[in-house]
């Protein structure tokens, strides 16, 4: 398929493709939900000038396409994660910018910065904004409105809390162990932790919850749809940035991770500033898809998933 031979010519190409290899290796979403997909973008393509059809415009193409049929793709992955007793716990961890007012959380609105006394153009530029921000919600001010998790997408990834906490003021080894690549240096991190047990959202069937596969990670370039070490919990493993920067390391496996729909926040909910990121995330795309390859050349990874998807 010329789409899939157009992606192995960029590094984030060669992400998403080893991410729908591993996909359908590993039986995670079934076959005719991926070639569905690819029919849709392939008959896309067909329709693009040659002279725009580069690997660039194709991994786009296949984003825009997931992001527009999300509800088709989400959620899909089996089988579904375990609420083991270790994991008894979930965490998110947000930065400022989408903590205080994107409409991920729906936490604060222009009302309540104008209480604190912030100006929404300040929050990029002054760095006080969030100890302000910390003590507010460190004074039980936390539970406000009709507050969500999840609210822009329908979807909000979580961990376990127990493997995270132990770098809780450490917001740079917080980011790095959490695969979170889009947080550079300078950013804020907060973590929302909720006490109640896994088991009650697992088998809530108002909430769907998941481990992630390359259709929840749209256009993440540091997820991986297949875990480093076998994991009997059947959550994912986020990718711990700072492994995949050493050199020959088999397993850059992070911390346990899953998605989740909408929830909305109650008392059982917590929030702590963790801190602010001091250095940009390690590791290059490069490095991290040569990590997916697992030695295999791209050429083998597209003929054996040609011949998985379409034989």
């Amino acid at each position: 398929m010329k789409l899939l031979k157009k992606l192995k010519n960029i590094p984030r190409g060669q992400i998403l493709l080893a991410n729908i290899y591993a996909a359908v290796s590993m039986g995670h979403v079934k076959i005719d939900l991926i070639n569905n997909l690819l029919k849709t973008c392939s008959d896309e393509f067909n329709e693009v000038p040659e002279n725009f059809d580069g690997p660039e415009k194709i991994y786009d193409l296949i984003i825009v396409q997931i992001r527009k049929n999300f509800s088709q793709y989400s959620f899909k992955r089996l089988p579904e994660p375990k609420g083991d007793l270790n994991y008894k716990y979930f965490a998110v961890v947000l930065d400022l910018n989408k903590f205080v007012y994107t409409a991920e959380t729906k936490i604060m609105d222009d009302a309540k910065l104008r209480d604190l006394g912030i100006r929404r153009e300040e929050i990029e530029n002054d760095p006080e904004i969030a100890d302000i921000v910390a003590e507010y919600f460190t004074n039980s001010k936390f539970l406000i409105g009709n507050a969500a998790l999840g609210k822009a997408y329908n979807i909000f990834w979580g961990t376990a809390t127990g493997k995270v906490e132990k770098f809780a003021y450490n917001a740079d080894r917080v980011r790095d162990y959490l695969g979170l690549i889009d947080y550079g240096k300078n950013r804020h991190l907060f973590l929302i932790t909720c006490s109640s047990f896994l088991n009650k959202f697992i088998k809530d069937p108002a909430v769907s919850v998941a481990a992630p596969t390359f259709f929840e990670a749209q256009d993440n370039i540091r997820f991986k749809e297949q875990s480093d070490a076998t994991c009997e919990d059947n959550w994912g493993r986020t990718v711990d940035l700072n492994k995949v920067c050493q050199l020959n390391e088999k397993l850059v496996d992070g911390a346990p991770e899953i998605v989740f729909s909408e929830i909305r926040i109650n008392n059982n909910f917590s929030c702590r500033y963790i801190g602010q990121t001091r250095f940009n995330p390690p590791g290059s795309d490069e490095q991290f898809a040569k990590h997916l390859a697992h030695e295999k050349s791209w050429n083998e990874i597209v003929d054996e998933l040609e011949n998985k998807l379409f034989n």
